[in-house]
């Protein structure tokens, strides 16, 4: 009996430094973060080994009254300096619906415009692929 427990341990330990040592897990698994903050906590704890092996991210930016604008951060911390193996990147725009009074009382205002769109069409991402 102890030698089959013992064989079932090495097998787990061979997998688990297999898959997460190797960095097998951070290569083949895409990373999803609801907020910038919880983003950057992650990477930062992380091993740097592993860090350089996330090749996919998912990231939720929520645009509101108080922060209309995509955070510039963001793009320091998906630079190739900190993620070099980055293939994959998906940047979800959650725009939030406030209401302001104008001249003709209460309407509705979005944080995002024709010239925003625009804008992040023609943006500069070769900055994060590090073109």
């Amino acid at each position: 009996m102890i030698s089959r427990n013992r064989t079932l341990s090495l097998i787990c330990r061979q997998t688990y430094v297999d898959v997460v040592g190797g960095g097998l897990l951070y290569q083949l698994g895409t990373f999803s973060f609801d907020s910038l903050r919880m983003m950057e906590n992650y990477l930062r704890v992380i091993n740097p080994a592993h860090r350089a092996c996330i090749r996919s991210v998912q990231l939720s930016v929520t645009l509101t009254y108080v922060s209309p604008i995509i955070p510039t951060k963001i793009f320091q911390i998906l630079s190739p300096g900190s993620l070099p193996s980055l293939q994959s990147l998906q940047l979800i725009l959650h725009v939030e619906e406030w209401s302001t009074l104008g001249p003709f009382g209460l309407g509705r205002t979005y944080a995002i415009d024709d010239k925003l769109v625009e804008r992040l069409k023609k943006g500069n991402w070769e900055a994060i692929r590090g073109n």
